[in-house]
């Protein structure tokens, strides 16, 4: 993903189909995607289940859930946080 898009911000979520936080995000992270206001901007949205991804989830550093991370397009991490539904706000402003 990261090498597929070298020139575009990817905002990644990690979450896991069990935990309540993630399952509130979820619907506000699908309205952000969709959101005119970033519609035209070199962006890619991705979500990453942690099911079947728990050594990859550790070496990027997740710590809760549900976790958005922001990557350059460089592949550098810009941002990492933990992102419930009450912190939608935050990474708008991150964005």
């Amino acid at each position: 993903l990261l090498t597929a898009n070298p020139d575009k911000l990817i905002i990644l979520k990690v979450f896991a189909p069990w935990c309540k936080a993630c399952k509130g995000l979820a619907p506000k992270f699908q309205a952000l995607t969709r959101d005119e206001k970033y519609k035209n901007l070199p962006m890619v949205w991705a979500s990453l289940n942690i099911q079947n991804n728990k050594d990859f989830v550790k070496s990027i550093g997740v710590l809760a859930l549900p976790t958005v991370q922001l990557y350059a397009g460089n592949g550098s991490k810009v941002d990492t946080f933990p992102c419930g539904p009450s912190k939608v706000p935050i990474l708008k402003r991150k964005l």
